[in-house]
């Protein structure tokens, strides 16, 4: 009945971690389209998976571990081959990829194994935390927009009164014309970009947080269940 309960806690975990991301990518008006929200989460997914990954193998090797593979769907690392290579199969239990370890006699200590599953999702929070801090501390201002008042422009033969108070003004050239068009779309691409790039930003905050959660849920092969499995050793 217990782990009945667990396996459906976890499931609907995963259901609202999938859902939040869903929304926190579709929400925004810079990502448009269903293709372009799929796109996006799948591209903060790979980076915070690739994070969290390497944070494992980081802090494996810093405790004597060494490092046979480091897999992030669908790509593989084989440092001691130093060759990459595309994965055929996700063990039981990995989300996004996992990082294969072994230590000198095939045993690392309680300790080892613990600080090396909790690296990953520590890394997922310690990006999403750095991320908030610098979108915070240090926002990037959008491109100005070039002011829409403007000064009627009147059209008069040279040499007659003007139609009224106001002084009148000849019509610009037409490659100063062209040149005010250039430096709108410009300015409209750079805003564009802009705005893209702060709404990936956003999504990898929820998608980090969202990973770092649910790799610590205790289901099996998860860095939950590794961890509390090694608090248990007596």
């Amino acid at each position: 009945m217990k782990a009945k309960f667990i396996q459906f806690a976890v499931s609907a975990a995963f259901l609202i971690g999938s859902l939040v991301v869903l929304i926190a990518a579709a929400s925004s008006d810079a990502i448009d389209g269903p293709l372009s929200v799929f796109a996006a989460i799948w591209a903060t997914g790979f980076v915070a998976t690739l994070i969290h990954e390497i944070a494992h193998a980081w802090i494996a090797l810093k405790r004597g571990a060494e490092i046979n593979t480091i897999a992030v769907i669908p790509f593989s690392y084989l440092p001691l081959k130093r060759k990459f290579a595309f994965m055929r199969y996700v063990p039981s239990g990995d989300i996004g990829g996992y990082v294969n370890y072994t230590f000198p006699g095939d045993f690392g200590t309680r300790r080892d194994e613990i600080a090396i599953a909790a690296a990953g999702p520590a890394a997922n929070f310690l990006t999403a935390a750095l991320l908030l801090l610098a979108i915070n501390v240090w926002p990037a201002d959008a491109p100005a927009e070039r002011s829409s008042a403007m000064s009627p422009i009147v059209a008069i033969e040279e040499g007659q009164p003007p139609m009224s108070d106001r002084p009148a003004q000849f019509l610009p050239s037409q490659e100063k014309i062209d040149a005010i068009v250039r430096e709108t779309k410009d300015r409209a691409c750079a805003r564009d970009r802009h705005e893209l790039f702060t709404a990936l930003i956003n999504l990898l905050i929820v998608v980090s947080i969202v990973s770092g959660v649910l790799n610590l849920l205790p289901y099996k092969g998860s860095d939950g269940a590794i961890i509390l499995e090694h608090l248990r050793w007596r």
